[in-house]
């Protein structure tokens, strides 16, 4: 009798380890070229210009990519590649009816992570070490000056019929602006600590709980809110800015700014702005 169990338990055993070997070769040779192909065009229906380079399997279930490389979203031209891009259920959630799913990739020299649900559309990104000046020069504005620093963080999505809702917050470092040109300043070098940011997201509207930087030359604080839309020009803001000198060899080294900010200074010293309507026609006002 036991004879007959062991070679019963043999059996399933054994047919169990080939019909494994037999899935496991079926996920090794599926035909990654094509699906890349297809997500590029589902892409681009979203307005995406995407090329997916090198995409194979990775991990337990998972895919594996090179690298993405994003040239345009929503006719902006654009120069991001995502590199070592992994994606992969979480197992635990395989038998709940709604898995989960993780992404990881390399991105501005830093590294990003997420945990996303493609049936309650929620995600958690966490991000850390993004290069600033890497992010920068990923997007042609003119008028903006060199920026260096990193930003670390993390995000909480849930996706809508109205938009995203969600909160954000980040940690910047070593941020530096210039030496170069500002519209039509001449900037040299400046200092601008470190900082952190907290927003929320509710649909369109974005809300602006803080955004403090603190221990350089130039102390900044922006607080406000606007609503965002995939059409730049039907954006607006609402946004209070405060800028404060660390001291007064600050202000020698930058007189000309200092000069233009003369108007817009308040009772204790400080300088306050606001910046108030659609964003591509903005102007400065005092507060």
């Amino acid at each position: 009798m036991k004879s007959r169990r062991a070679k019963l338990f043999k059996v399933i055993a054994l047919t169990a380890l080939g019909v494994a070997v037999f899935l496991f070769s079926l996920y090794r040779q599926f035909p990654y070229e094509r699906i890349a192909r297809m997500a590029e065009d589902r892409l681009s229906s979203e307005g995406v210009r995407a090329r997916i380079v090198g995409l194979g399997p990775g991990g337990l279930l998972g895919l594996f990519a090179e690298r993405v490389e994003i040239t345009e979203v929503d006719k902006v031209p654009l120069n991001v590649t995502v590199s070592e891009l992994t994606a992969s259920p979480v197992i635990a959630t395989l038998f709940s009816g709604e898995p989960s799913f993780s992404l990881g990739g390399m991105i501005f020299g830093g590294e990003v992570s997420m945990m996303a649900n493609p049936y309650t559309k929620d995600a958690e990104v966490t991000f850390r070490e993004i290069s600033l000046s890497r992010a920068a020069d990923s997007i042609e504005i003119e008028g903006l000056p060199p920026v260096s620093g990193s930003v670390s963080g993390r995000a909480t999505l849930i996706s809508g019929d109205n938009g995203l809702d969600g909160e954000l917050l980040a940690d910047i470092a070593s941020v530096n602006v210039g030496p170069g040109k500002a519209f039509i300043l001449d900037l040299p070098a400046i200092d601008l600590g470190m900082g952190r940011i907290r927003a929320k997201a509710s649909g369109k509207r974005l809300a602006i709980e803080s955004c403090d930087l603190s221990g350089g030359e130039i102390e900044v604080s922006v607080k406000g809110n606007g609503n965002v839309n995939r059409m730049l020009s039907r954006s607006a803001v609402d946004l209070d800015i405060t800028v404060n000198s660390a001291s007064s060899a600050a202000e020698r080294k930058l007189p000309l700014i200092f000069a233009m900010l003369s108007q817009y200074k308040m009772p204790d010293g400080s300088y306050g702005i606001k910046l108030k309507g659609p964003v591509t026609s903005l102007r400065p006002r005092n507060r």
